[in-house]
């Protein structure tokens, strides 16, 4: 899996410091001409929210024969809990992909640390539905780690044991999602 947080140096290259994006562009290059399987990984925060798009249009164009373009939702803990301006909401990540995932073809598009609930009919793009009993997962279930919670419709709900659950700093920062609990 490589990190890419942006179509362009101007966006990936303030997020992540010493990892420059023409350097991250070659990496990606050279594994998959040496035949690795590689998974082009953007954490969605405000500040490349609105380049998500951008940034799958680059993997599709530049980068066909990748394994998958994920976006996963960020595990706010670390520096995170002190910048909360940089965690978007579970509406504005799930609505964006939603935008694109009908139209996207050539490389898969995948999600990860979202509620599955908040995907409904789409679950099958989470990472995290494919998995279970915590064998390729660092941590599963409602509330495991990381400050997840999870509510009444987490008890009810048949994946629980996949699902990351909503985090508490999302939940502090934007409220609990409308479609939470509502898995279809």
């Amino acid at each position: 899996m490589i990190s890419l947080h942006g179509s362009c140096a101007d966006v990936h290259n303030p997020l992540v410091g010493e990892r420059d994006f023409s350097y991250v562009l070659r990496g990606i290059e050279t594994l998959l001409d040496a035949g690795v399987q590689v998974t082009v990984n953007t954490v969605a925060i405000t500040a490349n929210l609105e380049d998500i798009i951008s940034i799958y249009q680059l993997i599709q164009n530049r980068f066909p024969n990748a394994s998958n373009y994920r976006v996963t939702y960020p595990s706010i803990m670390g520096r995170l809990l002190k910048k909360t301006e940089l965690i978007p909401s579970y509406e504005d990540v799930t609505r964006l992909i939603f935008s694109f995932l009908d139209d996207s073809n050539g490389v898969p598009l995948t999600c990860e640390l979202i509620p599955l609930c908040l995907l409904g009919s789409r679950v099958d793009i989470a990472v995290e539905y494919h998995h279970a009993g915590g064998k390729e997962l660092a941590f599963g279930g409602v509330g495991s780690q990381y400050n997840r919670v999870g509510g009444k419709p987490c008890l009810k709900c048949p994946l629980r044991d996949r699902c990351y659950g909503l985090q508490m700093g999302a939940v502090l920062k934007h409220g609990v999602p409308s479609s939470y609990g509502r898995f279809t």
